[in-house]
């Protein structure tokens, strides 16, 4: 009996995850034993520079290297032409904390550019819009809790 229930647990989520795709409902799909996930939608306001944005979302295994080249839980990017607001989506994200960052290589080069000093001279952003001083914010200033479908807005600098 226990060989027949597992693949018929699998052909029911199969089917519950057809159903949840046709219906298009927002709500996270659960199962017993699972973890729901979620929809992140990060905005990007225009920043008058056109480019590609490199995104890095970052969870609370990541958050000590927050920030650095690697470490970071997910990454993306999509090309922005500066002059409109830039929508980018992480799906099936589990619930947790995280927190994202972002950069515009207006240059193509595939990093960000700094100067002698090392300060950005591309358009970069953190989730929260966080105050900056010397650096970078650290995770926990950057970070948000997801637990449903949730969109944020990121207002580069630079």
């Amino acid at each position: 009996m226990k060989f027949l229930f597992k693949p018929f647990r699998t052909l029911l989520i199969g089917c519950c995850l057809l159903a949840y795709g046709c219906q298009g409902t927002p709500e996270a799909i659960q199962s017993e034993g699972s973890i729901a996930s979620w929809r992140l939608t990060v905005v990007i306001e225009p920043i008058d520079r056109s480019g590609m944005i490199y995104l890095a979302l970052w969870d609370e295994a990541s958050r000590k290297s927050f920030v650095s080249k690697d470490g970071y839980y997910r990454s993306g990017s999509m090309t922005t032409d500066g002059e409109s607001e830039t929508v980018f989506e992480f799906d099936d994200v589990p619930a947790g904390i995280y927190a994202v960052s972002i950069f515009v290589d207006t240059n193509q080069n595939s990093d960000m550019d700094r100067n002698a000093l090392g300060l950005p001279l591309e358009p970069y952003g953190f989730s929260g819009n966080p105050a900056l001083l010397l650096g970078p914010p650290p995770f926990d200033r950057a970070s948000f809790r997801l637990d449903e479908n949730r969109t944020i807005t990121i207002t580069p600098r630079g």
